[in-house]
């Protein structure tokens, strides 16, 4: 596929086993954000100075496509500041459905980030310019993340061209007015944010309340016995309904409050110091429990560890209900803040949310006490523990990077949550939790030469992967690929199930009548035939690129 000559036109080139279809555009790269819009069946992509809006599934059908490109004298100007020739383009890192009619976007436009909209009907250009600074990084190595709640952006990113001044605002009106983080290192200290997730009162099972935001990211703190500086993986959280203080904390959060997600794994939970992704996996028929899983790995050089830990939201909301951490200044320990010297009402919590706060009707109504105790406290003494106490997949051998994950009923009609874990190098491992455990089952090498999975979403039975030089469509329902009963079998895929009648692996869809499958223990030797040579496999099933 590197010696073809490409046209210059885009490309969407179907695999000989039709479950994976590449899609590519000559001379555009970085495939980095996907936005995917279920109810118009598009896949909006944010590429190095150009945005794609493509039908789902894919099917050859042109894409439409928008130019967002850096005027010339503004990468002189770019250059001039000592910038690669490669670094002075518009790299896009905000896709987000903004109302019905308009999409919101953010790049990082040669250092200096803009936003914009697109209206999704003619899909011609990004209109109504504006800065970015505060939304969007200035660059793509910094990370970031952002969610839409309520038709306003919620941003995590840095405000200065350095990447020293990391923020996190409800990014709504003037920039003076946002409602922003306090600037200070115990508010957040060097993030590198990873996700941002809205969850609703329909979320919790409630009937109202307010939104919550949760923020996902690894930042550096002070060991507690030494001056080394280590890596925390944390959470915060922020409720939309905040408004700041009215002298205290104007203009600031008043619900912020982070805590340590602890994801331990061996050399005494060395291995779990870095997050490098969360995914949140949502019921789609409102029933069963919503899940965060992350990808965890150690910050230590030469340690190729990685770990996937499942955190649940009631348990996370329940460590920001819990003690507060005070820093003493006459040594390096935490320690948990008294409860009689806590104020009441009880600090950082949503108004809307406690009816003990709905006398104060906002948050500009606070108590001075309460608000300056927030501001001092925003860390939790306690961590968030994984949902079993202990992670769900360790591995010595292979980098993570990305994950998704959905929830799959199969033939008994009994759930289970599917993962797709993305490396470093190009590789795509389905996996299977059965029990408290993480089984990974296949593994499909996704592009000709090894280069990093950047990002991943579903789209009903696709999934759908981009990188720096494609969008890679594959079908997570191609049983077919599976070519004899004991492959079938041993996949252990939720979607599959051996057919005596059709002699195939096929999709059962809920159907039943003759089909086998065993999710739990994988029995070839009870159900399927003696095959030729009397082998029923060897365990883990490769997806062949």
């Amino acid at each position: 596929m590197a010696d073809i000559t490409l046209p210059s036109h885009p490309l969407f080139l179907p695999e000989a086993d039709s479950y994976l279809t590449r899609f590519t555009v000559p001379q555009t790269y970085n495939y980095s954000v996907l936005l995917v819009d279920p109810a118009a069946h598009t896949l909006y992509v944010g590429a190095r100075d150009t945005i794609f809006a493509l039908s789902l599934p894919f099917s050859g059908e042109r894409p439409r496509r928008i130019d967002w490109m850096v005027p010339e004298a503004h990468r002189q100007n770019c250059r001039k500041k000592g910038k690669k020739e490669d670094e002075c383009h518009n790299f896009v890192q905000i896709l987000a459905i903004a109302n019905a009619s308009h999409l919101l976007t953010c790049g990082t436009f040669a250092f200096d980030p803009k936003c914009g909209v697109i209206d999704v009907s003619s899909f011609q250009q990004v209109e109504r310019l504006e800065s970015g600074r505060g939304k969007c990084p200035f660059e793509p190595a910094q990370r970031s993340a952002a969610v839409m709640a309520g038709g306003v952006l919620y941003a995590a990113t840095v405000k200065n061209y350095l990447g020293t001044e990391p923020i996190i605002s409800r990014a709504v009106g003037r920039a003076e007015d946002w409602i922003r983080t306090e600037t200070l290192p115990s508010w957040l200290n060097a993030p590198a944010f990873v996700a941002a997730v809205a969850l609703s009162p329909a979320d919790w099972g409630d009937e109202d309340g307010d939104d919550e935001i949760y923020f996902f990211f690894t930042e550096t703190s002070r060991a507690f016995d030494s001056y080394e500086r280590i890596k925390v993986p944390r959470v915060a959280r922020v409720c939309a309904g905040d408004l700041g203080g009215r002298k205290t904390l104007q203009h600031r959060w008043t619900t912020f409050l982070k805590a340590d997600l602890l994801c331990p794994g061996p050399e005494h939970g060395r291995a779990s110091s870095v997050l490098q992704d969360m995914a949140i996996l949502r019921p789609e028929h409102g029933s069963g429990t919503l899940i965060f899983y992350g990808i965890f790995s150690s910050q230590w050089e030469g340690a190729a560890i990685s770990a996937v830990c499942a955190f649940l939201p009631q348990d996370i909301r329940t460590v920001l209900n819990g003690p507060f951490r005070e820093l003493k200044h006459d040594c390096n320990r935490g320690l948990p803040v008294m409860d009689n010297d806590v104020p009441q009402p009880r600090p950082g919590e949503c108004i809307a949310n406690n009816m003990k706060l709905h006398q104060f009707g906002s948050s500009l109504s606070l108590p001075d006490r309460v608000l300056t105790f927030i501001r001092d406290h925003p860390l939790m003494d306690r961590p968030v523990f994984p949902a079993d106490g202990h992670p769900l997949l360790v591995t010595t051998d292979t980098a993570y990077l990305r994950i998704v994950a959905h929830r799959v009923t199969s033939l008994s009609g009994k759930e289970y949550d599917v993962l797709y874990l993305g490396t470093e190098d190009g590789h795509l491992h389905r996996a299977v939790q059965i029990g408290a455990q993480l089984s990974v089952l296949e593994d499909l090498a996704l592009f000709p030469e090894p280069q990093p999975i950047e990002s991943m979403k579903l789209y009903q039975n696709w999934l759908l992967v981009g990188s720096h030089t494609e969008v890679t469509q594959v079908n997570t329902t191609n049983c077919g690929r599976l070519q004899s009963c004991s492959e079938c079998i041993l996949a252990q895929d939720p979607v599959c199930a051996w057919s005596f009648r059709l002699d195939a692996c096929v999709a059962h869809a809920g159907e039943h009548g003759g089909l086998v499958q065993d999710i739990e223990s994988a029995d070839v030797s009870s159900l399927c035939p003696k095959e030729p040579g009397g082998l029923y496999g060897l365990g883990k099933c490769g997806w062949s690129g």
